[in-house]
């Protein structure tokens, strides 16, 4: 059976085959961003560059998107707290909502729903790289500890995960001298410094630093 995703959109799915009720299921690796095209009285469709719509009953998406939204909200808006009326302000045509998604393919039923649960999970996993977006956009100087020397740079530590810092922020590249760069760089190591945020990337979990001089 031929799935009928658009390779043109480059959609990251997991095939998973269910032999008993002989249908295959899809499930979208990473967020996916759903743009809702229509709203019924009780009923949202969001485009997900598919060929088919993601459709979900209003106050099913209401009662599991908030919490998730909240988190989003929490580390990319100030730290506010988000509420209910905000949320469903929110919910409207032309609005972008990022989920997971899994699509079930059966013989004669084609259906895309969100996984709540799955995005739930995603948020909390990526919560901290949120937030790190947030100081980032604010241009928020950060305070980390510099654990060791590795390839063209140091590892930091930053709020519990391990970003990186190139060389040239230390002006190291002037030192040709194997032993003298080493030991440069031992001054460096499990020293506190500050630094920006100037890069992130979400799906390798790279955090790239430039310290302030």
């Amino acid at each position: 059976m031929q799935s009928y995703i658009s390779a043109e959109k480059n959609v990251p799915f997991k095939k998973e085959y269910i032999g008993n009720i002989n249908q295959f299921i899809y499930q979208s690796e990473n967020l996916v961003t759903g743009k809702i095209i229509k709203i019924t009285h009780d009923k949202i469709y969001f485009d997900v560059g598919l060929k088919y719509s993601v459709i979900v009953k209003k106050k099913s998406f209401i009662t599991n998107f908030f919490p998730i939204a909240k988190i989003i909200n929490y580390t990319k808006s100030a730290r506010k707290s988000l509420t209910l009326k905000e949320f469903l302000t929110d919910i409207r045509v032309g609005k972008n909502f990022k989920f997971i998604i899994f699509e079930v393919l059966a013989r004669n039923n084609n259906i895309i729903l969100i996984d709540f649960e799955k995005t739930s999970e995603y948020m909390n996993i990526n919560k901290l790289f949120y937030e790190l977006d947030f100081l980032k956009k604010s241009k928020t100087i950060v305070k980390g500890y510099i654990l060791n020397a590795v390839n063209g740079g140091f590892s930091v530590s930053l709020g519990g995960l391990v970003a990186f810092v190139p060389n040239n922020e230390f002006l190291l590249d002037q030192f040709t001298n194997a032993n003298e760069l080493l030991k440069i760089n031992r001054t460096f190591i499990n020293s506190s410094m500050y630094f920006r945020i100037i890069n992130i990337n979400y799906n390798r979990k790279n955090v790239v630093l430039t310290r302030i001089k």
